[in-house]
Order: C-alpha cells, then structure tokens, then sequence
C-alpha cells in the first residue's frame, strides 16, 4: 500500500544520495558506478515477475519523471492529467523501442563514428544521454558506453553466469542517470538544478570553501 511506496521512495532516494557523493560520479565514469552499484537489481538469479518487468516496482514519482523527460523533446506534457498505468505505458513503449534499437546496433556491428550528427542526436535523444551544445564525440562515448552497459555486459553475465536480465530496469536507470546527469552539465542553462544535483564531480570549480574563488563561483553559476 501507501506505506510500502513510502519505503520504496525513501530506499532509492538514500540509494541515489549515496551514490551522487561518490566521487567522480559525472558522464560516463557515474553511469558505470550507477550501474555497478544496482546490477543485482537486473541482473537476478530468479526471473524477474511480469510486475518487476513493468516497473510497477519502481516508485511512481520517479516513473512520471522519467515520462516527462521523454516526452520534454516533443515539447510538451500532458502527464498532469494522465492516470498513472498510462504514463506508465508509455515509458514502456519507449523502452521497448530504443531496446529494438540497442539490439541492432549491437548486433549488426554498426560502427557509430558513421553516424551523421542528426542520427546520433536523435539516438542519444531517445537515451537522454548528453544535454546542450555537446560534441559528436561526447555523443558517440555517450551512446557507446550506453550499448556496453545495457546490451554487451548483460549478455555476457546472462550466458556465463545464467543470470535473468531486466532490460527495462536496467535502462529506465541509466536514463535516468543521464537526465541528472544532463542537468549537472556547466553548458546546462539549469543552474540552480545543478547547484542541488552536482554532487561530487572532479572539477576544480567544486573544490571546498576554503579553496574556491568568487571567481570561480560566478564562472559556475554562469554559462560559458
């Protein structure tokens, strides 16, 4: 019941605190902590249920997040008024779309320095991977590094291991990751997001007190 999602929702807010702290927590060095960190959440020995599969699982809150993260591209949302299962539903078939997608990159090998700038916007896109004014090369890391956690590593675990994979959960994750991790960009225009969600990133403009700048503060408070 309600008492349950509470716990849920505090569990995995102490969860993602902890590991927002961690150093060197940024781009794609926090994605391989995030997902090491909560790997025996989709990598389990046992099946996971057709509940589990559908995120019912995973707190609401987080689930309408990660909604209007994806539909923010097409430039609005009506998720306010949607009941839950709906929202729900749809972070569903956009999961299943860009697993449609993953599994072809792997598996037909396509070389992703290939790809024009319009088609590897849109993929990382779809992945919330990245944020304003990146490069095609931070893009392509991006979206490499995406296709080694969710698809290549699985795999492998899943075949050696036999191991139960839940893509879904695996990607719902590292999308939302992304999403924070887009936000805490210095090009972000979202400076007070930043400020909160900025955790320990190895950067000289998040050193203590006692070593920071007015300098320095302004130059992070204030795009490049």
């Amino acid at each position: 019941g309600a008492n349950r999602a509470m716990v849920r929702m505090q569990t995995m807010g102490l969860q993602a605190a902890s590991l927002l702290v961690t150093p060197g927590a940024e781009k794609t060095n926090g994605a391989d902590i995030i997902m090491d960190a909560l790997r025996s959440e989709y990598l389990t020995e046992s099946p996971p249920t057709p509940e589990v599969l559908r995120l019912n699982t995973v707190p609401k809150p987080i689930v309408k997040g990660l909604s209007q993260c994806i539909e923010a591209k097409s430039g609005a949302s009506f998720d306010f008024i949607l009941p839950s299962f709906l929202i729900r539903g749809r972070v569903m078939n956009h999961l299943k779309k860009i697993s449609d997608a993953d599994d072809f990159l792997v598996k037909e090998g396509v070389d992703l320095t290939t790809l024009n700038t319009e088609l590897l916007t849109e993929a990382c896109r779809d992945r919330l991977i990245g944020g304003p004014r990146r490069t095609d090369e931070e893009m392509k890391v991006g979206l490499e590094r995406w296709l080694e956690l969710v698809v290549t590593q699985p795999e492998i675990a899943v075949k050696t291991k036999g191991l139960h994979y839940n893509g879904n959960l695996a990607r719902a994750t590292l999308m939302c990751y992304n999403a924070l991790d887009g936000v805490r960009d210095m090009r972000s225009a979202s400076y007070l997001p930043r400020l909160l969600f900025q955790g320990q990133i190895g950067n000289e403009d998040y050193e203590t007190e006692s070593s920071s700048t007015t300098k320095k503060k302004m130059r992070y408070l204030y795009l490049k």
